[in-house]
This record gives C-alpha cells, sequence and structure tokens, in this order.
C-alpha cells in the first residue's frame, strides 16, 4: 500500500487506498445489516436534507462483522502511512474509539454545508483529533469533497481514503453528484 498526498501543498490532507473487495464488503454490509438501524442523515441541529440529505447507519466501533473488521483492519494501515508521513503524529495517544458512520447519498445528496469535525460544542466533538473517510463507489460527474481552506476538491474512487485534521482548519463539504449514488465510511481518531 502507498501513500497518497492529496495535490493541496501543505494541506495535511493524506491517505491511501483500501481494497475495491473490503469497500465491496461495507457496501454489503450497509445494505444486508438487519440489526442496525438506517436513518436520515443529521448534524449538528437536526435533520435538514438541504443540509445534509442521505441515510446514515452508525456502525458500533467494536463490532465483530468480517466485513467490517477487515475495512478497520485497512483503515489502520492508511492511518500508518499518514503518521509515517507526519511523525509528529507518533507523539501523541490517539485511536479510533468512536461508533463510525456509513453513508449513502442519493443523487444531488450530500453534506452540502460546511463543516470540522469538532465544530459541535457535543462533549464527544471534544477529544477527536483526526478524521478519516472511504469512498466506497466511484461517481464520474461532481461527488467531490470540497475542502474550502486548502482550496482542494477531491474527486470520489472506490477505495480511496482520506486522513485529515479534525480542527476548523479543514472545513469541508459534500459537493453534490447530480446523476450518482454515492457511499462512504467515515470517522474520527480521537485522542485517548
Amino acid at each position: 500500500m502507498d501513500y497518497l498526498d492529496i495535490d493541496a501543498p501543505y494541506s495535511f490532507i493524506g491517505g491511501g487506498k483500501i481494497s475495491p473487495e473490503v469497500c465491496d464488503g461495507v457496501i454489503d454490509f450497509f445494505n444486508t445489516c438487519d440489526y442496525l438501524d438506517k436513518e436520515p442523515g443529521h448534524h449538528g441541529n437536526g435533520i435538514d436534507k438541504d443540509i445534509k440529505d442521505s441515510i446514515d447507519l452508525t456502525v458500533p466501533r467494536y463490532i465483530k462483522d468480517r466485513r467490517i473488521v477487515d475495512f478497520i483492519d485497512q483503515l489502520a494501515e492508511v492511518t500508518k502511512l499518514y503518521c509515517d508521513f507526519y511523525p509528529q503524529l507518533k507523539t501523541m495517544k490517539w485511536d479510533l474509539v468512536e461508533d463510525f458512520n456509513i453513508q449513502w447519498y442519493p443523487p444531488s445528496g450530500g453534506f452540502k454545508k460546511l463543516h470540522c469535525e469538532r465544530g459541535s460544542g457535543h462533549p464527544q466533538c471534544a477529544n477527536r483529533i483526526m478524521a478519516w473517510m472511504t469512498y466506497l463507489n466511484d461517481v464520474e460527474e461532481g461527488g467531490e469533497t470540497y475542502f474550502e481552506t486548502q482550496q482542494c476538491k477531491v474527486k470520489p474512487v472506490k477505495g480511496l481514503t482520506l486522513v485529515w485534521p479534525a480542527d476548523w482548519t479543514h472545513m469541508h463539504k459534500g459537493l453534490p453528484a447530480p446523476n450518482e449514488e454515492k457511499t462512504i465510511v467515515t470517522g474520527w481518531y480521537d485522542l485517548i
């Protein structure tokens, strides 16, 4: 696995690739899981499809389903590459401790409002240090993740996994894909 540095100098947005088979497993889990609830996507102030138009499935961090365990194992490899590129992160103690989300966006859906992963006063957000996201399918037109300060658009490519700082420096939003669905899995690393 190779480290991918996003083409935005000093952006601190990087990552790697997760295998297509593992991505397919996460989508299969989303489509077939009958013991977790799928809900309309919410943001800090509730549900508003003008802000976030998605169907979300919250996945418990310590779930034992092989499809999710395989994903977490490959996410760990991508994160190791990120830490090798930014070795300062190795001086802090942080880990994947929170539940995370699989999010399906219909055509023209997305999280359309600029936000960061520590942008809420909710105590759960206070310890977030890094965010991560994996695109589970390709999107040909639109659907990019736009990081405003970095003036960076990242095209959804199946398996591409991004890691970035969770704070205000990395305000971002999803640009709608007018004619295609988009599915991601996303979460956070917390200081421990």
